[in-house]
Formats: C-alpha cells, sequence, structure tokens
C-alpha cells in the first residue's frame, strides 16, 4: 500500500496484512470478505507508524477466462474507512479515509 501526494511522488510506504473469507458462487462470482486488517509505515512519512483499518464490506468480482482472470471492482462507490494509530509517531491518531478500489488480476 503507498499513499500519493500532488504529481507522482509518494509520501509514504505501508505494508499491511488482513484476513479474509470468501465464496465462489455457481456464476462464477466471487464474493469476498475482509476482517479488520493491520498495516505498518515502513518509509517516508510517518515510518514507524503501526495500527488498524476498518473491515470492509464484501467485495464482488468475476472469474473468467478458464479460472484465469478476476475482474473486481468496489462493491460501493465510495468506501469511508477508519485507520486508528495503535504506535509510532501518530499514536492515539483515528484518521478517516475516502477511497474506491478496483483490481484485475491475470495468472501467467
Amino acid at each position: 500500500m503507498f499513499s500519493a501526494g500532488s504529481g507522482v511522488s509518494i509520501v509514504s510506504i505501508s505494508q499491511s496484512s488482513v484476513t479474509f473469507t470468501y465464496t465462489i458462487e455457481n456464476d462464477n462470482q466471487l464474493v469476498t470478505n475482509f476482517d479488520v486488517g493491520t498495516f505498518e509505515t515502513i518509509a517516508g512519512a510517518g515510518t514507524g507508524n503501526i495500527g488498524t483499518f476498518s473491515a470492509r464490506p464484501a467485495r464482488h468480482a468475476q472469474i473468467g477466462n478458464g479460472a484465469n482472470a478476476i475482474v473486481s471492482g468496489p462493491a460501493e462507490d465510495i468506501l469511508d474507512e477508519t485507520l486508528t494509530y495503535i504506535s509510532g509517531p501518530s499514536k492515539g491518531l483515528v484518521q478517516h479515509r475516502v477511497c474506491t478500489r478496483s483490481s484485475i488480476s491475470v495468472k501467467q
């Protein structure tokens, strides 16, 4: 995960971890549910921050191309995500961010 500032500058680089469950429907729709996750800022602004981010609503994707591709879009147009900093320079800060996610994954 990274955060970009103005232009193409990278403000910080974080690593994250989250557990999830998924089901594959009869029509090859993939439904994924994400639990609360954790993050650590490893470079740039906020290096050393460790915290959690809120659980996300179910994400829907379509499996295609002989089960070699997954195309997903956000379950909602805009998602309000809550970050809670539990240690590091921003300890105690609770931040809300508005975001959206989509992806295309192709097995090579």
